[in-house]
C-alpha cells in the first residue's frame, strides 16, 4: 500500500475508534437517535414496512420456526428451580396477589352473568358430573337412613343397641344393593331435568353465591406459602406440565384459527397507522428516544467497550476500511490529487 494511502488508512481507523468510545461514543449515538426519530416523525408507516412483511416475519419466526430441542430442555429446568426455590416457603399467596387485586377479579368475575349461565349450562350438561354429584347425595342419603346419627342415640338401652346393629348388620348390605342405584339414577335424572328449566338453574348459583365461594377459597389459600399450596404437585409434574403447553402451542401455532387471527390483527394496525408516521405507532408502543439511550447506555457501550479493549473493534473497522484504501479507485484519486505513479 502507498505510503501516503496508509498513512490516510490508519489515520481514519484512529478517528473511527476514537469515535466508538467514551464520551465521542454516546454523544455520536444521542445524535443518531435523534435523527431516526425525527425521521420516524416524518415517514409513513405503511412505507417502511408493508402487512405482508409483517405476517412473513410471523410466518418465519412464530409459525415455522424450528424450536431447538435446548429450549424446551431448558425451561424444564427452570420449571424445577422455580419449583424448589426458597422463595415458594417464605411467600405467601396475598403477598404475590393483593386483596385490593383479589377483589377486582372477584367482582368482575361474579359480575359476568351471561358467562356464568354458560359455564353452568355447559358442566351441568355433562352426564359425567351428573352422575357424580348423583352418587354423592345417594350415599350421604343412604348412610343417613341406614347407620344411627350417634353413637348416643343407639345406646340409650345396650339391649336395644345390640339388636339394632344386628337387624343393621343383615339388611344394609341388600338395601344399600337396591337402593343406591335407584336413587343414584333418580338425581342424575332430576339433575337432567333442571338443564331446561333455566330460572331454577341461576337462582341455584347466582352471583353473590359465586362471590362467596371466592371469598371462601380466597380466605382459606391466602395466607399460606406457596409451596404448601403446591406441595402435592412435585417437580416432574411440574416439568410434565411445561412440556405439555408447550406441544400444545406448537400444535396452536399451526392452526388455520391462528393464521387468521395473525392476519386481522396486522390488518388492524395498518389500519390504524398504516397512513399516519411510524413515530405515532412507535409511541403508542410506550418506547421513546430517552428509555432507546437509556438501554444503549447500559447495554451497547459496555459491550463495545470491550470490543475495543480487547481488539475486536479495531479488527473490524479495518476489516472494513482497508478493501477501500486498497482499492484501484483510491489509487487513482491519490495519483491524480498528488501526480504519483499508482503502482508505487
Amino acid at each position: 500500500m502507498n505510503p501516503r494511502i496508509r498513512a490516510l488508512y490508519e489515520a481514519h481507523v484512529a478517528h473511527d475508534l476514537a469515535a466508538r468510545r467514551g464520551d465521542a461514543l454516546v454523544l455520536g449515538l444521542e445524535r443518531d437517535a435523534a435523527a431516526v426519530f425525527a425521521w420516524l416523525g416524518e415517514v409513513p408507516l405503511e412505507e417502511l414496512l408493508s402487512r405482508k412483511q409483517v405476517l412473513d416475519i410471523i410466518e418465519r419466526y412464530v409459525i415455522e420456526l424450528r424450536i431447538s430441542g435446548g429450549i424446551t430442555e431448558l425451561a424444564g429446568q427452570m420449571s424445577q428451580v422455580v419449583f424448589a426455590s426458597d422463595a415458594g416457603r417464605t411467600t405467601r399467596l396475598d403477598e404475590m396477589l393483593s386483596p385490593e387485586a383479589y377483589e377486582e377479579f372477584a367482582d368482575k368475575i361474579a359480575s359476568l352473568d351471561g358467562a356464568r349461565q354458560q359455564v353452568l349450562q355447559l358442566v351441568a350438561g355433562t352426564r359425567a358430573l351428573r352422575a357424580i354429584l348423583a352418587r354423592v347425595v345417594t350415599t350421604t342419603l343412604v348412610r343417613r337412613l341406614l347407620r344411627p346419627a350417634t353413637r348416643a342415640r343407639a345406646a340409650r338401652s345396650s339391649r336395644a343397641g345390640t339388636l339394632l346393629a344386628s337387624l343393621r348388620a343383615r339388611l344394609e348390605p341388600a338395601l344399600t344393593r337396591r337402593l343406591e342405584p335407584r336413587l343414584e339414577r333418580y338425581f342424575e335424572s332430576a339433575a337432567e331435568q333442571l338443564l331446561h328449566e333455566e330460572v331454577q338453574l341461576e337462582e341455584l348459583v347466582p352471583s353473590d353465591s359465586v362471590r362467596a365461594l371466592a371469598d371462601e377459597i380466597w380466605d382459606t389459600v391466602a395466607r399460606r406459602e406457596v409451596a404448601e399450596l403446591f406441595a402435592a404437585i412435585d417437580s416432574g409434574d411440574l416439568e410434565d406440565f411445561v412440556v405439555l403447553g408447550y406441544e400444545c402451542w406448537l400444535a396452536f401455532r399451526k392452526t388455520p384459527f391462528f393464521r387468521t387471527v395473525c392476519t386481522q390483527v396486522v390488518d388492524m394496525i395498518f389500519v390504524k397507522y398504516g397512513q399516519g408516521s411510524a413515530m405515532a405507532f412507535v409511541e403508542d408502543m410506550g418506547v421513546t428516544e430517552r428509555m432507546i439511550l437509556d438501554e444503549v447506555r447500559r447495554l451497547y457501550v459496555p459491550a463495545l467497550e470491550h470490543a475495543a479493549a480487547t481488539g475486536l473493534l479495531e479488527r473490524q473497522i479495518r476489516a472494513r476500511l482497508e478493501p477501500f484504501y486498497r482499492s484501484p479507485a483510491m489509487a487513482a484519486w491519490l495519483q491524480e490529487g498528488a501526480g504519483e505513479d499508482p503502482a508505487q
